[in-house]
């Protein structure tokens, strides 16, 4: 299943599954000492618990500063619309630690890091939505009014450039943030018929060049549409399949892009992108849905999914390694339901995050090491 269409805060906020509670984290670095009975690992890695609930409650966003340490954003435990506070949440070679409460954002949509540069998020309040400049520190700074809900962000470099991405119906809209200011909003329209967009995903190589990737549901089967950004401005929309919607996409150089995508049939697969051009489709065989992909070079990236369908209703949480657009074998995570975010740092460093269905109490929190 892709991701699904902006009609609900909710539905928006998390990605196809009807889990929707709690966090996983991957690292590529460490196994952590204590496993969590239940839970069986991807070879060579340990799953752990998180005795202190540090994790927040809807964990919707993660981005590296640095090659150790992420940052983690949802809402906070028992919060939602009219919630006061969300929480950002440092987590450090998987291990989760300082928790950062954000007064006056009830939640937020996504975040983007440039290293020690610090980050970009978008959120929500009681006010309408917003576009939040957060810390390497993880302390919030400048938050500004959004006109309508941005569900990806992507930054670059020194400068914090940064794209956001908002859809709604067949209009994808874009707009540029940068330390808590944005700017003016473009709109595309997809040429498809009958049917909605659904949210999409943003990969930005440089400070004024961005790819986005979107999924378009007919109810009969998802398709697939990308465009450049440059300088904030929407380029031409561009049919890349008709059987695929794009549900991430990771651009660490031009022309250089890594896709992932699901069919209504319950398929996933991962290809390499060059411009408006899909390359070698490859359908990767365990996954029923792969929601996020990210690289730290085009050699080394990283897709999170889920095995979970009709013929394994109860599913498990997937993490596939992807080198040029071409899948390795993925690891299988049991009693884990889905991943849906994932970020990656310099040397093959990733963290991601996701919801656990069973074998573990809803309101625990999960951390996966490797």
């Amino acid at each position: 299943m892709g991701r699904r269409p902006a009609t609900s805060r909710f539905l928006v906020r998390r990605l196809t599954t009807v889990l929707s509670t709690f966090a996983l984290l991957l690292t590529g670095l460490q196994i952590l000492p204590v496993a969590v009975p239940g839970l069986a690992s991807p070879a060579g890695a340990t799953v752990t618990g998180d005795p202190t609930n540090a994790l927040a409650e809807s964990a919707d966003g993660i981005g590296c500063i640095s090659d150790k340490t992420c940052l983690v954003v949802g809402g906070a435990p028992g919060g939602g619309f009219q919630a006061t506070a969300a929480e950002v949440i440092e987590v450090a070679n998987g291990a989760p630690g300082t928790v950062h409460k954000v007064t006056s954002v009830s939640g937020f949509d996504a975040i983007s890091c440039a290293g020690q540069v610090g980050c970009e998020a978008t959120g929500f309040a009681k006010t309408g939505d917003l576009a939040i400049a957060i810390a390497a520190s993880g302390v919030a700074g400048k938050k500004v009014t959004l006109p309508s809900l941005f569900t990806a962000i992507s930054c670059y470099g020194p400068s914090l450039a940064c794209e956001a991405v908002a859809t709604e119906g067949r209009s994808v809209s874009v707009v540029s943030t940068k330390a808590g200011a944005v700017g003016a909003v473009h709109t595309s329209s997809v040429t498809a018929p009958s049917g909605a967009l659904d949210s999409g995903s943003i990969s930005c190589w440089s400070a004024t060049s961005c790819e986005v990737g979107v999924t378009y549901s007919t109810g009969q089967a998802f398709l697939g549409f990308v465009l450049p950004i440059s300088a904030g401005v929407p380029g031409a929309v561009t049919k890349v399949s008709s059987t695929y919607g794009v549900t991430g996409i990771a651009c660490p150089a031009a022309a250089q892009c890594t896709v992932t995508g699901n069919s209504v049939s319950g398929t996933a697969m991962v290809a390499p992108m060059n411009g408006s051009h899909l390359g070698t489709v490859h359908v990767v065989a365990q996954a029923t849905e792969l929601n996020d992909v990210s690289c730290s070079s085009f050699a080394l990236c990283t897709a999170v999914g889920s095995t979970q369908g009709a013929k394994n209703p109860k599913g498990k949480s997937i993490v596939v390694p992807v080198s040029r657009g071409v899948p390795g074998a993925g690891s299988v995570i049991s009693a884990a339901a889905v991943l849906s975010r994932v970020a990656s740092a310099s040397g093959g460093f990733y963290e991601a995050i996701g919801q656990v269905s069973f074998g573990l109490n809803s309101g625990n929190d999960v951390v996966v090491s490797k």
